[in-house]
Protein backbone atom coordinates (compact mmCIF):
# COMPACT_ATOMS: atom_id res chain seq x y z
CA UNK A 1 0.00 0.00 0.00
CA UNK A 2 1.19 3.76 -0.60
CA UNK A 3 0.92 4.26 3.09
CA UNK A 4 3.70 1.79 3.95
CA UNK A 5 5.83 3.82 1.50
CA UNK A 6 5.45 6.34 2.91
CA UNK A 7 7.43 5.83 6.08
CA UNK A 8 11.18 7.29 6.52
CA UNK A 9 13.76 5.79 8.66
CA UNK A 10 16.02 9.03 7.57
CA UNK A 11 16.35 11.54 9.65
CA UNK A 12 17.67 13.74 7.06
CA UNK A 13 16.62 14.60 4.23
CA UNK A 14 18.85 16.73 1.48
CA UNK A 15 19.27 20.11 3.38
CA UNK A 16 16.65 19.26 5.90
CA UNK A 17 17.21 17.70 9.39
CA UNK A 18 13.32 16.37 10.01
CA UNK A 19 12.44 16.97 13.69
CA UNK A 20 8.96 15.84 13.59
CA UNK A 21 6.18 14.11 11.89
CA UNK A 22 3.19 16.45 11.58
CA UNK A 23 0.86 13.76 9.48
CA UNK A 24 0.64 11.48 7.15
CA UNK A 25 -1.86 11.02 4.45
CA UNK A 26 -2.77 9.47 0.71
CA UNK A 27 0.59 11.51 -1.12
CA UNK A 28 3.02 11.21 1.45
CA UNK A 29 4.08 12.20 4.83
CA UNK A 30 4.55 16.12 6.41
CA UNK A 31 7.45 17.01 8.82
CA UNK A 32 8.82 19.95 10.87
CA UNK A 33 12.19 19.93 9.39
CA UNK A 34 15.10 22.94 9.88
CA UNK A 35 16.35 23.85 6.36
CA UNK A 36 20.30 23.53 7.38
CA UNK A 37 20.69 26.48 3.76
CA UNK A 38 18.40 29.13 5.06
CA UNK A 39 18.88 28.41 9.05
CA UNK A 40 14.76 28.52 9.81
CA UNK A 41 11.87 25.78 10.54
CA UNK A 42 9.30 24.59 7.48
CA UNK A 43 6.63 22.22 7.09
CA UNK A 44 8.22 19.54 4.69
CA UNK A 45 6.12 17.55 2.57
CA UNK A 46 7.67 14.39 0.65
CA UNK A 47 5.53 12.54 -1.56
CA UNK A 48 5.29 9.19 -2.25
CA UNK A 49 8.13 7.48 -4.69
CA UNK A 50 4.87 6.27 -6.64
CA UNK A 51 3.56 9.77 -7.49
CA UNK A 52 7.24 10.94 -8.60
CA UNK A 53 7.09 8.28 -11.26
CA UNK A 54 4.26 10.05 -12.57
CA UNK A 55 5.43 12.10 -15.40
CA UNK A 56 2.32 13.88 -16.16
CA UNK A 57 1.35 14.55 -12.16
CA UNK A 58 5.07 15.71 -11.78
CA UNK A 59 5.05 18.39 -14.14
CA UNK A 60 1.37 20.17 -12.62
CA UNK A 61 2.91 19.27 -9.19
CA UNK A 62 5.88 21.57 -9.60
CA UNK A 63 3.79 24.11 -11.90
CA UNK A 64 1.17 24.36 -9.41
CA UNK A 65 3.59 25.00 -6.48
CA UNK A 66 5.79 27.60 -8.61
CA UNK A 67 2.36 29.51 -9.05
CA UNK A 68 1.37 29.07 -5.30
CA UNK A 69 4.53 30.21 -4.55
CA UNK A 70 3.72 33.97 -6.28
CA UNK A 71 0.32 34.53 -4.34
CA UNK A 72 0.28 36.94 -1.59
CA UNK A 73 -2.37 36.11 0.44
CA UNK A 74 -2.57 35.75 4.14
CA UNK A 75 -4.98 33.14 3.87
CA UNK A 76 -2.72 30.64 1.60
CA UNK A 77 -0.02 28.87 3.47
CA UNK A 78 3.61 30.55 1.91
CA UNK A 79 5.64 28.09 -0.70
CA UNK A 80 9.40 28.65 -0.31
CA UNK A 81 10.08 26.21 -2.70
CA UNK A 82 9.66 22.41 -4.46
CA UNK A 83 11.75 20.48 -6.27
CA UNK A 84 12.93 16.25 -6.29
CA UNK A 85 15.71 14.94 -3.38
CA UNK A 86 16.76 11.18 -4.09
CA UNK A 87 13.89 10.35 -6.16
CA UNK A 88 10.98 11.56 -4.27
CA UNK A 89 8.82 14.80 -4.22
CA UNK A 90 9.07 17.76 -2.15
CA UNK A 91 7.36 21.02 -1.54
CA UNK A 92 8.90 23.45 1.48
CA UNK A 93 5.71 25.25 3.08
CA UNK A 94 5.21 27.81 5.64
CA UNK A 95 4.97 26.11 9.19
CA UNK A 96 1.69 27.16 10.56
CA UNK A 97 1.30 26.91 14.65
CA UNK A 98 -2.11 24.87 14.70
CA UNK A 99 -4.09 22.35 13.72
CA UNK A 100 -5.81 20.68 10.80
CA UNK A 101 -9.26 21.23 10.59
CA UNK A 102 -9.89 17.63 9.94
CA UNK A 103 -8.83 17.26 13.51
CA UNK A 104 -11.28 19.90 15.12
CA UNK A 105 -13.88 18.26 13.36
CA UNK A 106 -12.97 14.53 14.56
CA UNK A 107 -12.14 16.50 18.03
CA UNK A 108 -15.49 18.72 18.98
CA UNK A 109 -17.92 17.55 16.34
CA UNK A 110 -19.73 19.71 13.86
CA UNK A 111 -19.63 24.03 13.90
CA UNK A 112 -21.77 26.51 15.18
CA UNK A 113 -23.53 28.06 11.69
CA UNK A 114 -21.73 31.46 12.49
CA UNK A 115 -18.18 29.90 13.02
CA UNK A 116 -18.41 28.06 10.16
CA UNK A 117 -19.53 30.33 8.12
CA UNK A 118 -16.46 32.39 9.39
CA UNK A 119 -14.19 29.68 7.99
CA UNK A 120 -15.34 29.26 4.98
CA UNK A 121 -15.23 32.95 4.24
CA UNK A 122 -11.13 32.89 5.19
CA UNK A 123 -11.39 29.95 2.71
CA UNK A 124 -12.80 31.81 0.03
CA UNK A 125 -10.55 34.58 0.30
CA UNK A 126 -7.74 32.38 -0.52
CA UNK A 127 -9.11 30.49 -2.75
CA UNK A 128 -10.40 34.19 -4.70
CA UNK A 129 -6.61 35.08 -4.86
CA UNK A 130 -5.18 31.75 -6.63
CA UNK A 131 -7.99 31.67 -8.81
CA UNK A 132 -6.81 35.65 -9.87
CA UNK A 133 -3.32 33.97 -10.64
CA UNK A 134 -4.91 31.53 -13.05
CA UNK A 135 -4.32 28.73 -9.69
CA UNK A 136 -7.14 26.16 -8.96
CA UNK A 137 -7.02 23.69 -5.95
CA UNK A 138 -8.67 20.82 -6.76
CA UNK A 139 -8.72 18.89 -4.07
CA UNK A 140 -10.38 21.43 -0.96
CA UNK A 141 -10.66 19.40 2.11
CA UNK A 142 -11.14 20.10 5.93
CA UNK A 143 -7.10 18.45 6.41
CA UNK A 144 -5.79 21.47 3.55
CA UNK A 145 -7.35 23.79 5.88
CA UNK A 146 -4.78 24.68 8.62
CA UNK A 147 -5.78 26.66 11.93
CA UNK A 148 -3.92 28.71 14.46
CA UNK A 149 -5.04 31.85 16.86
CA UNK A 150 -7.92 31.69 19.17
CA UNK A 151 -10.36 28.77 18.94
CA UNK A 152 -13.19 30.82 18.61
CA UNK A 153 -12.22 32.85 15.93
CA UNK A 154 -9.18 31.06 14.44
CA UNK A 155 -6.80 32.20 11.38
CA UNK A 156 -7.06 29.67 8.43
CA UNK A 157 -4.35 29.28 5.81
CA UNK A 158 -5.12 26.85 2.65
CA UNK A 159 -2.76 24.56 1.92
CA UNK A 160 -2.22 20.74 -0.66
CA UNK A 161 -1.76 23.42 -4.26
CA UNK A 162 -0.59 21.01 -6.70
CA UNK A 163 -2.08 17.59 -5.44
CA UNK A 164 -5.70 17.40 -6.85
CA UNK A 165 -6.08 13.92 -7.98
CA UNK A 166 -3.75 12.77 -6.06
CA UNK A 167 -4.44 9.01 -4.62
CA UNK A 168 -7.79 9.28 -5.78
CA UNK A 169 -9.27 12.36 -4.49
CA UNK A 170 -11.08 13.00 -1.56
CA UNK A 171 -14.82 10.73 -1.03
CA UNK A 172 -17.46 13.24 -1.09
CA UNK A 173 -15.56 16.43 -2.74
CA UNK A 174 -14.93 15.39 -6.56
CA UNK A 175 -17.12 18.07 -8.89
CA UNK A 176 -19.10 16.02 -11.01
CA UNK A 177 -17.47 17.26 -14.29
CA UNK A 178 -13.95 16.32 -12.89
CA UNK A 179 -15.43 12.53 -12.43
CA UNK A 180 -16.87 12.46 -16.04
CA UNK A 181 -13.39 13.54 -17.68
CA UNK A 182 -14.88 17.06 -18.24
CA UNK A 183 -12.82 19.60 -18.73
CA UNK A 184 -12.60 21.93 -15.30
CA UNK A 185 -12.06 25.34 -14.30
CA UNK A 186 -12.55 27.52 -11.20
CA UNK A 187 -15.54 25.97 -10.40
CA UNK A 188 -15.08 22.66 -8.79
CA UNK A 189 -13.68 24.68 -6.12
CA UNK A 190 -16.82 26.82 -5.68
CA UNK A 191 -18.66 22.95 -5.47
CA UNK A 192 -15.63 21.70 -2.49
CA UNK A 193 -16.06 24.57 -0.54
CA UNK A 194 -20.45 23.93 -0.64
CA UNK A 195 -19.41 20.77 0.57
CA UNK A 196 -16.67 22.22 3.19
CA UNK A 197 -19.95 23.93 4.40
CA UNK A 198 -21.78 21.21 4.34
CA UNK A 199 -19.39 19.14 6.28
CA UNK A 200 -18.71 22.01 9.37
CA UNK A 201 -22.66 22.13 9.48
CA UNK A 202 -23.13 18.02 9.75
CA UNK A 203 -20.04 16.61 10.92
CA UNK A 204 -19.60 14.44 8.04
CA UNK A 205 -19.05 15.13 4.18
CA UNK A 206 -21.95 14.87 1.82
CA UNK A 207 -21.78 11.26 0.18
CA UNK A 208 -23.72 10.48 -2.84
CA UNK A 209 -23.87 7.91 -6.10
CA UNK A 210 -20.46 8.53 -7.80
CA UNK A 211 -20.32 8.79 -12.02
CA UNK A 212 -21.85 10.38 -14.80
CA UNK A 213 -25.48 10.23 -13.56
CA UNK A 214 -24.67 11.50 -10.14
CA UNK A 215 -27.74 12.61 -8.33
CA UNK A 216 -27.82 15.98 -6.66
CA UNK A 217 -26.26 16.28 -3.30
CA UNK A 218 -28.73 15.76 0.17
CA UNK A 219 -30.23 18.69 1.41
CA UNK A 220 -28.57 20.54 4.66
CA UNK A 221 -31.81 20.78 6.31
CA UNK A 222 -32.47 16.95 5.98
CA UNK A 223 -28.89 16.33 7.90
CA UNK A 224 -29.60 19.62 10.52
CA UNK A 225 -32.72 20.83 10.27
CA UNK A 226 -32.13 23.95 12.61
CA UNK A 227 -30.34 25.39 9.91
CA UNK A 228 -32.08 28.63 8.46
CA UNK A 229 -33.64 27.66 4.90
CA UNK A 230 -31.44 30.24 3.23
CA UNK A 231 -28.54 28.58 4.26
CA UNK A 232 -29.97 25.47 2.87
CA UNK A 233 -30.63 27.14 -0.75
CA UNK A 234 -27.00 28.75 -0.30
CA UNK A 235 -25.21 25.34 -0.24
CA UNK A 236 -27.57 23.78 -2.42
CA UNK A 237 -26.54 25.65 -4.81
CA UNK A 238 -22.95 25.44 -4.30
CA UNK A 239 -23.18 21.65 -4.79
CA UNK A 240 -24.88 21.82 -8.01
CA UNK A 241 -24.25 19.23 -10.82
CA UNK A 242 -24.37 22.03 -13.25
CA UNK A 243 -21.46 23.75 -12.78
CA UNK A 244 -23.24 27.33 -14.24
CA UNK A 245 -26.22 26.97 -11.92
CA UNK A 246 -22.84 27.58 -9.00
CA UNK A 247 -22.17 30.77 -7.67
CA UNK A 248 -19.25 32.27 -9.69
CA UNK A 249 -16.90 32.76 -7.44
CA UNK A 250 -16.13 31.04 -3.88
CA UNK A 251 -16.32 34.98 -2.26
CA UNK A 252 -19.93 35.24 -4.02
CA UNK A 253 -21.04 31.54 -2.00
CA UNK A 254 -19.47 33.13 1.34
CA UNK A 255 -21.04 36.58 0.90
CA UNK A 256 -24.31 34.23 0.25
CA UNK A 257 -23.76 32.64 3.45
CA UNK A 258 -23.07 35.40 5.69
CA UNK A 259 -26.06 37.07 4.19
CA UNK A 260 -28.19 34.01 5.36
CA UNK A 261 -27.05 33.91 8.76
CA UNK A 262 -28.56 37.78 9.20
CA UNK A 263 -32.28 37.33 10.64
CA UNK A 264 -34.94 39.02 8.29
CA UNK A 265 -35.80 42.74 9.59
CA UNK A 266 -39.80 42.33 11.50
CA UNK A 267 -42.42 42.94 9.60
CA UNK A 268 -44.26 46.35 10.90
CA UNK A 269 -47.44 46.09 11.36
CA UNK A 270 -50.33 47.57 9.53
CA UNK A 271 -51.99 50.58 11.69
CA UNK A 272 -55.41 49.26 12.67
CA UNK A 273 -56.92 52.36 11.49
CA UNK A 274 -55.26 54.17 8.70
CA UNK A 275 -56.83 57.69 7.28
CA UNK A 276 -58.33 56.84 4.02
CA UNK A 277 -56.76 58.03 0.46
CA UNK A 278 -58.39 60.31 -1.13
CA UNK A 279 -58.42 60.20 -5.03
CA UNK A 280 -59.46 62.39 -8.23
CA UNK A 281 -62.32 61.42 -10.03
CA UNK A 282 -64.85 62.57 -12.43
CA UNK A 283 -67.64 63.53 -9.94
CA UNK A 284 -65.13 64.95 -7.34
CA UNK A 285 -62.92 63.73 -4.69
CA UNK A 286 -63.51 60.00 -3.51
CA UNK A 287 -62.76 58.02 -0.31
CA UNK A 288 -60.87 54.68 -1.08
CA UNK A 289 -61.18 52.44 2.10
CA UNK A 290 -58.59 48.99 2.95
CA UNK A 291 -60.70 46.13 2.20
CA UNK A 292 -60.48 45.26 5.60
CA UNK A 293 -60.45 46.38 8.82
CA UNK A 294 -59.26 45.22 12.47
CA UNK A 295 -61.52 45.97 15.20
CA UNK A 296 -64.57 46.41 13.68
CA UNK A 297 -67.80 45.18 14.43
CA UNK A 298 -68.88 41.70 13.25
CA UNK A 299 -71.12 41.31 10.38
CA UNK A 300 -70.33 44.93 9.82
CA UNK A 301 -68.57 46.09 6.67
CA UNK A 302 -65.47 47.80 6.94
CA UNK A 303 -66.63 50.88 5.20
CA UNK A 304 -69.32 51.18 7.08
CA UNK A 305 -67.11 50.43 10.67
CA UNK A 306 -64.16 53.04 9.26
CA UNK A 307 -66.09 55.61 8.21
CA UNK A 308 -68.54 55.39 11.97
CA UNK A 309 -65.31 56.06 13.53
CA UNK A 310 -63.20 58.44 10.97
CA UNK A 311 -65.03 60.86 9.33
CA UNK A 312 -63.16 61.97 6.22
CA UNK A 313 -61.40 65.54 5.97
CA UNK A 314 -62.99 68.64 3.85
CA UNK A 315 -61.61 69.61 0.94
CA UNK A 316 -60.80 72.74 2.07
CA UNK A 317 -58.86 71.02 5.80
CA UNK A 318 -55.75 69.77 3.98
CA UNK A 319 -54.87 73.32 2.78
CA UNK A 320 -55.55 74.77 5.92
CA UNK A 321 -53.27 73.10 7.51
CA UNK A 322 -50.59 73.76 4.77
CA UNK A 323 -51.02 77.48 5.26
CA UNK A 324 -50.50 77.02 9.42
CA UNK A 325 -47.76 74.88 8.88
CA UNK A 326 -46.14 77.72 6.20
CA UNK A 327 -47.12 80.39 8.75
CA UNK A 328 -45.22 78.61 11.31
CA UNK A 329 -42.39 77.82 9.35
CA UNK A 330 -41.97 81.49 8.82
CA UNK A 331 -42.88 82.68 12.25
CA UNK A 332 -39.77 80.76 13.52
CA UNK A 333 -37.62 81.45 11.08
CA UNK A 334 -38.18 85.30 12.09
CA UNK A 335 -37.30 84.20 15.60
CA UNK A 336 -34.45 82.51 14.59
CA UNK A 337 -33.25 85.59 12.93
CA UNK A 338 -33.77 88.17 15.83
CA UNK A 339 -32.10 85.98 18.26
CA UNK A 340 -28.92 85.79 15.83
CA UNK A 341 -29.06 89.57 15.66
CA UNK A 342 -29.81 90.04 19.57
CA UNK A 343 -26.31 87.12 19.67
CA UNK A 344 -23.93 89.41 16.88
CA UNK A 345 -24.77 93.03 18.99
CA UNK A 346 -23.91 91.14 22.12
CA UNK A 347 -20.73 89.67 20.84
CA UNK A 348 -20.04 93.65 19.20
CA UNK A 349 -20.72 95.49 22.30
CA UNK A 350 -18.63 93.08 24.22
CA UNK A 351 -15.87 93.56 22.16
CA UNK A 352 -16.03 97.61 22.07
CA UNK A 353 -15.71 97.35 26.16
CA UNK A 354 -12.83 95.54 25.63
CA UNK A 355 -9.74 97.61 27.20
CA UNK A 356 -7.22 98.65 25.06
CA UNK A 357 -3.36 98.88 25.63
CA UNK A 358 -1.56 102.38 26.50
CA UNK A 359 1.01 103.23 24.15
CA UNK A 360 4.94 103.76 26.43
CA UNK A 361 7.74 105.68 24.82
CA UNK A 362 11.48 105.06 25.75
CA UNK A 363 13.53 107.70 25.88
CA UNK A 364 17.67 107.94 26.25
CA UNK A 365 18.29 108.68 29.94
CA UNK A 366 20.07 111.94 28.92
CA UNK A 367 16.79 113.39 27.37
CA UNK A 368 15.66 116.53 29.18
CA UNK A 369 11.85 114.85 29.28
CA UNK A 370 8.90 116.05 30.79
CA UNK A 371 9.33 116.52 34.77
CA UNK A 372 6.12 116.65 36.80
CA UNK A 373 8.10 118.46 39.44
CA UNK A 374 9.81 121.19 37.44
CA UNK A 375 7.46 123.59 35.91
CA UNK A 376 8.39 124.47 32.42
CA UNK A 377 9.77 127.56 30.94
CA UNK A 378 6.81 130.23 31.18
CA UNK A 379 4.98 127.75 33.94
CA UNK A 380 4.09 129.04 36.89
CA UNK A 381 4.38 126.66 40.16
CA UNK A 382 1.58 125.90 42.22
CA UNK A 383 1.82 128.00 45.61
CA UNK A 384 3.93 130.94 44.17
CA UNK A 385 3.06 134.34 42.69
CA UNK A 386 2.94 135.69 39.76
CA UNK A 387 6.49 137.19 38.89
CA UNK A 388 7.07 140.79 37.97
CA UNK A 389 6.79 141.76 35.00
CA UNK A 390 10.02 142.04 32.37
CA UNK A 391 11.48 138.90 34.17
CA UNK A 392 12.47 136.21 32.08
CA UNK A 393 11.28 133.67 34.62
CA UNK A 394 9.76 132.70 37.57
CA UNK A 395 13.36 131.33 39.36
CA UNK A 396 15.22 134.87 38.55
CA UNK A 397 15.30 137.22 41.60
CA UNK A 398 14.53 141.20 41.37
CA UNK A 399 16.77 143.69 39.97
CA UNK A 400 18.22 145.17 42.84
CA UNK A 401 18.90 149.28 42.97
CA UNK A 402 21.48 151.33 43.13
CA UNK A 403 22.01 151.86 46.44
CA UNK A 404 21.42 147.50 46.98
CA UNK A 405 24.23 145.87 48.57
CA UNK A 406 23.35 142.89 47.22
CA UNK A 407 24.71 144.04 43.31
CA UNK A 408 27.99 143.89 44.66
CA UNK A 409 29.65 140.21 44.08
CA UNK A 410 32.06 138.68 46.24
CA UNK A 411 34.29 137.48 43.19
CA UNK A 412 36.44 140.09 41.82
CA UNK A 413 37.32 137.80 38.43
CA UNK A 414 33.55 138.03 37.36
CA UNK A 415 32.59 139.95 34.16
CA UNK A 416 29.49 142.15 34.20
CA UNK A 417 26.42 140.07 34.30
CA UNK A 418 22.52 140.97 32.85
CA UNK A 419 21.77 143.13 35.70
CA UNK A 420 22.66 146.41 34.80
CA UNK A 421 26.24 148.72 34.51
CA UNK A 422 28.21 148.10 37.25
CA UNK A 423 29.02 151.36 39.59
CA UNK A 424 31.63 153.75 39.12
CA UNK A 425 34.56 154.48 42.08
CA UNK A 426 34.99 157.95 43.55
CA UNK A 427 37.79 158.93 41.23
CA UNK A 428 36.50 157.22 37.84
CA UNK A 429 37.87 154.45 37.89
CA UNK A 430 36.35 151.26 37.32
CA UNK A 431 36.42 148.78 40.48
CA UNK A 432 38.69 145.22 40.42
CA UNK A 433 41.51 147.29 39.17
CA UNK A 434 40.55 148.14 35.45
CA UNK A 435 41.37 151.28 33.74
CA UNK A 436 38.60 152.33 31.45
CA UNK A 437 39.93 151.54 27.64
CA UNK A 438 42.10 149.28 28.42
CA UNK A 439 42.42 146.13 26.29
CA UNK A 440 43.56 143.70 29.08
CA UNK A 441 43.17 144.17 32.83
CA UNK A 442 45.24 143.86 35.44
CA UNK A 443 47.78 145.37 33.91
CA UNK A 444 48.59 148.57 35.80
CA UNK A 445 47.67 150.44 38.67
CA UNK A 446 45.20 153.87 38.58
CA UNK A 447 48.18 155.95 38.69
CA UNK A 448 50.18 154.29 36.07
CA UNK A 449 52.55 152.02 38.33
CA UNK A 450 52.99 148.56 37.79
CA UNK A 451 50.35 146.46 39.70
CA UNK A 452 50.91 144.05 42.70
CA UNK A 453 55.07 144.26 42.57
CA UNK A 454 56.19 147.79 43.18
CA UNK A 455 55.19 150.71 45.59
CA UNK A 456 53.61 153.81 45.17
CA UNK A 457 56.95 155.66 45.01
CA UNK A 458 58.44 153.38 42.56
CA UNK A 459 60.46 151.59 45.23
CA UNK A 460 60.52 147.14 45.34
CA UNK A 461 58.17 145.87 47.89
CA UNK A 462 59.12 143.23 50.64
CA UNK A 463 63.16 143.34 50.56
CA UNK A 464 64.41 147.19 50.59
CA UNK A 465 64.29 149.79 52.67
CA UNK A 466 63.02 153.27 51.80
CA UNK A 467 66.25 154.44 51.85
CA UNK A 468 67.63 151.34 50.12
CA UNK A 469 69.16 149.49 52.99
CA UNK A 470 68.51 145.83 53.52
CA UNK A 471 65.74 145.32 56.39
CA UNK A 472 65.14 143.81 59.61
CA UNK A 473 69.13 144.75 60.87
CA UNK A 474 71.07 143.50 57.39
Amino acid sequence: MLHREASLPLQTFGPYELDELLGRGRTGEVHRAWDTSRHRTVALRILLPALTADARFRARFLGDCRRAAEVDEPHVVAVHGAGEIDGRLYVDTQLVDGRALSAVLAAEGPLPADRAVDVVGQVATALDAAHASGLVHGDVTPSDVLLSGHSTRPDCHLTGFGLAGAGGGSVGYVAPEHLAGRPVDHRVDVHALACLLYELLTGRPPLRATGPGAEPRPRLSAAVGSVPQALDDVVARGMAVDPDQRHRSAGELARAARAALVPAPDTVPLRSASPPLTTAGAGGSRAVVPAAGVGGARGASPSASHAGRHRPPAPGARSGRRRRLVAALVAGGLALATAGGVAATQLVSDASDTPTATPVTLEPVDAPGEDPFVPMPGQTPPGTADPAPGTAGADRAPTPGPDDPARETDDPTSGTDDTGPEPATPDGDTPDGDTPGADSPDEGTPDGGTPDGGTPDGDTPDGDTPDGGTPDGD
